[in-house]
């Protein structure tokens, strides 16, 4: 058998040819110009007065070489645009991660039978009883844990430990890959589009009973890094003291649990109160407007569920604070096939609903992907907002792609929600890979476009490839020239 010769020069060759493409395309802008960049609006149907009132807002982002923040307002299009960028920052960003540790009075014989497996660095053990922990990270850069889950397992699991200069920078724990009695955790958070913020507290929700009931949770207190790691060191790896991974830190408190909860699917702040999207005993999946006091103030009915549909729930970008929109899609709980859609919005004032609609989408409607629902200024009419996409279509003789990218937004505005023929429809044009170096760009940095969430704390929000944070304030213009 012939073993292959390794060639570096080919490595390098591929390396130096990346390169030129990426400072081909970055000095291509320049000379092209912003113009080129900018999103633009293109009437297909109908009066583009109709787009007055409305007020949409988003950015698309090629960094590290461009990136456009666009806003439509009243049927005009402002752009900035930004050449060579600084990275999005990090702040209001939420998420929940899962620790699966072996229980505290089980660590004296974790540590007995334990061992080094890299010295110093890597300790491993064996432990048969676990918690499942979860730490949620909060937008102003704090967090609180606490325990979901308890299980004693038939057989021992491996669990590892690490340090970094004489510390332990990770205590032991247990991946739990593929072990049916540990899926419980942070799965439980509903957090993927941003912890809402109301008066200073954060909310969430756990979606199903654990060691806590399923229901709307207010953070009452939480940590900073530094709190942290200057909790008691009441545990030890190898000798090595630390912070347990068992312990709880932080407070978290029911909010608000309707008696007939099932699961809990959603929560977003609106108006003077949280609107909250959960299944019943009953077979209903329901909207409750709750106000501060956690008093229900308003009840709906949205639909009712199926025992082989798997739902899910997200928050659309919105106009403004008085308002929410949700998207409920309803999956086969085998083959995970879209089954069904519902859209959702509502606008509130002075605390109870003004203005509620729904609409189940048919087949055809949910080929397309939905970002964003709003009411224009005075409620009178609906724009729905979705991806568009377009063929990639490269050929160069070498090179082939004919897989579909996003080239900007369908827009639509109607008179109702549930109305089947729209008064105007256009196409917002963003910046899209349509050529062969903008191809390469999106593969190796991730292409990404996503509307503003209009949320509080927008947290992640909804993106072309990689996830990203809420977007600084929009100041229209065109910067670092």
């Amino acid at each position: 058998m012939k073993s292959k010769t390794k060639r570096p020069y080919r490595q390098f060759l591929a390396v130096t040819a990346a390169i030129a493409v990426l400072a081909a395309v970055s000095i291509g802008y320049r000379i092209a110009g912003r113009r080129a960049l900018e999103t633009t609006l293109t009437s297909t149907y109908g009066d583009a007065g109709k787009l007055r009132g409305f007020t949409l807002s988003g950015i698309t982002d090629g960094e590290p070489f461009y990136r456009v923040s666009f806003r439509l307002r009243d049927g005009e299009i402002e752009n900035q645009v930004d050449i060579s960028p600084a990275e999005l920052p990090e702040t209001s960003v939420s998420w929940a991660r899962s620790l699966l540790c072996p229980d505290p009075a089980t660590r004296d014989a974790v540590n007995e039978q334990g061992g080094w497996s890299n010295p110093d660095v890597v300790a491993y053990s064996q432990a048969d009883t676990f918690y499942k922990m979860v730490v949620l990270h909060l937008p102003d850069q704090t967090s609180v844990r606490f325990r979901v889950a308890t299980a004693k397992l038939d057989t021992e699991q491996s669990v590892y430990a690490y340090l970094k200069d004489g510390s332990v920078t990770a205590d032991w724990e247990c991946s739990g890959t593929g072990i049916s009695d540990l899926d419980l955790g942070a799965d439980q958070i509903v957090e993927e589009e941003g912890i809402p913020e109301r008066n200073g507290s954060y909310f969430f929700c756990m979606q199903t009973d654990n060691e806590w009931p399923a229901g709307v949770y207010r953070v009452e207190e939480s940590l900073q890094d530094s709190e942290v790691a200057a909790l008691p060191q009441e545990g030890s790896v190898l000798g090595v003291p630390c912070v347990p991974a068992s312990t709880s830190y932080g407070r978290i408190a029911l909010f608000y649990r309707p008696d007939d909860t099932v699961r809990m699917y959603n929560c977003s702040d609106v108006g003077k109160g949280l609107a909250v999207l959960y299944e019943n005993t009953a077979g209903k999946l329901c909207l409750d407007y709750v106000a501060d006091n956690g008093q229900c103030v308003d009840h709906r009915e949205l639909l009712a569920t199926d025992a082989d549909t798997v739902y899910m729930t997200s928050r659309l970008a919105r106009q403004n604070e008085t308002d929410a929109a949700f998207l409920i899609r309803g999956l086969d709980r085998n083959d995970q096939q879209l089954l069904c859609e519902t859209l959702v919005l509502m606008r509130t004032r002075d605390g109870v609903i003004e203005k509620f609609e729904t609409k189940a989408r048919s087949r055809s409607e949910m080929q397309n992907a939905v970002q964003a629902v709003l009411y224009n200024d005075d409620a009178t009419e609906v724009m729905l907002v979705e991806w568009r996409f377009l063929p990639l279509q490269i050929h160069d003789g070498v090179y082939e792609d004919t897989s579909e990218y996003p080239a900007g937004y369908q827009i639509a505005v109607y008179d109702t929600l549930s109305a089947a023929v729209p008064l105007y429809t256009g196409i917002l044009n963003t910046a899209e890979p349509t050529d062969l170096n903008l191809k390469f760009l999106s593969d190796s940095f991730g292409w990404r476009s996503f509307l503003h969430s209009g949320y509080s704390t927008p947290g992640s929000v909804t993106t072309f490839g990689n996830n990203l944070p809420g977007a600084a304030d929009f100041d229209g213009g065109v910067t670092n020239d």
